[in-house]
Formats: C-alpha cells, structure tokens, sequence
C-alpha cells in the first residue's frame, strides 16, 4: 500500500515535470494577451508596459521556476522515504566536497561522491550523496556532513528496496528544500520588473 501511495506520488511529480513547465510558460503570456496587454506591442523602438515586462519576463522565468519546484517536490518524497530503507554496508570511494564562488547565488559547494555495495552477491555502485541537488549552500546539516565521511572509508548506505541500484548515502530531506530560495526568486522577478516599468513611466 505505501509503495503503490509513494509511486503515485512520484509517477505525479514526474507528469508535472513536463506539464508545469509548459504551463508556466504560456500562462502570463496568455493572461496579458486576454487582457489585450499586447495590442500595441512592437519589439523595438518603444518601451514596454508593466503588463508587457510581466508578460515577457513570466514566460521566461516561470518555467524554470516550475522545473525547480518539480524537482525539489520529488526529492523531498524520496528523501522522506529514504529514512525507512533497509541499511546495506558499502565503501566510500571518492568522495570531496569543493567550495566556489557564483556571481548570482553567491558561495556554494560542489559535492562529489562515489561508493560501491554489495546486495545477495551482486555488487553496485551510486554517486547519489542526498536527494536534492549535487551543489549546496554551507549548512549546519552540509558541515556535519562534512565531518563525517573520508574516502576510503566503509559507509552504510540505504538503497531502495524496490530498485537496488538506487542507493543513497545520507538519508532524509534535509537537503531537498535547498532549491526552494531559487524558486521564490524566479517567482518574484516578474512582478519586480514590472512594478519597476510602472515606477519609470509613473
């Protein structure tokens, strides 16, 4: 019952993936065109109006937006029931975890990592380190990492019991919401933009 309930939820976001963004895309444009906020529209030469800024900016902005909450909504699914798979012993073959600087989302840190395990004889090999994405921001819960795992170390990994070539090597959701900042953002640019074209043409 609980695996057909976390497959359907997952088998959801995975529909989502492609529809949302899809949706996302066309949404503002067809709101500021029902609207009649492209009546006068010309590409060059003339200024545009705050419906136009949002119009344009939306479809540009908010698929990515919806990729992005697609993405953490399923990573957080899987992290949560990550939590109660089975343990499986396995050795951390590399493993680093490499700070760089951004220019739009500041510091953040690559993590890279490779163990190999064994189930009934049959050996594997996962680079997942958590659900959510392979460059996180520093965190109490990214430093405790950190300090934990060494390469060339024996590990214990949780694998899915349905999929064991699916294997992760710190359970939990933890994180899955790291995205999430980038979503909000995406979201507010539009309305932003075209609050500021109203404040140039007031």
């Amino acid at each position: 019952m609980l695996r057909a309930m976390r497959a359907d939820r997952v088998a959801f976001w995975d529909t989502m993936l492609i529809l949302l963004p899809m949706a996302g895309g066309l949404l503002p444009l067809f709101a500021v065109w029902l609207a009649g906020g492209f009546e006068d529209f010309v590409w060059v030469g003339e200024y545009v109006t705050p419906a136009q800024a949002f119009g344009i900016l939306g479809a540009i902005c908010y698929p990515v937006a919806a990729l992005l909450y697609v993405r953490t909504r399923s990573d957080m699914i899987l992290g949560a029931d990550s939590v109660g798979w089975p343990t499986a012993p396995g050795r951390l073959e590399e493993w680093d975890v490499r700070p760089y600087l951004t220019a739009y989302l500041g510091r953040l840190n690559a993590v890279t990592a490779h163990y190999s395990y064994e189930l009934e004889g049959q050996r594997y090999e996962g680079e997942l380190m958590a659900f959510g994405p392979s460059r996180l921001r520093n965190s109490d819960a990214l430093d405790r990492v950190r300090a934990t795992y060494r390469p060339g170390t024996d590990v214990t990994l949780r694998h899915d019991p349905h999929r064991p070539d699916l294997a992760v090597l710190v359970a939990g959701d933890a994180f899955a919401r790291e995205r999430l900042p980038r979503v909000w953002v995406l979201l507010a640019a539009p309305i932003v933009l075209s609050i500021v074209v109203a404040l140039i043409h007031w």
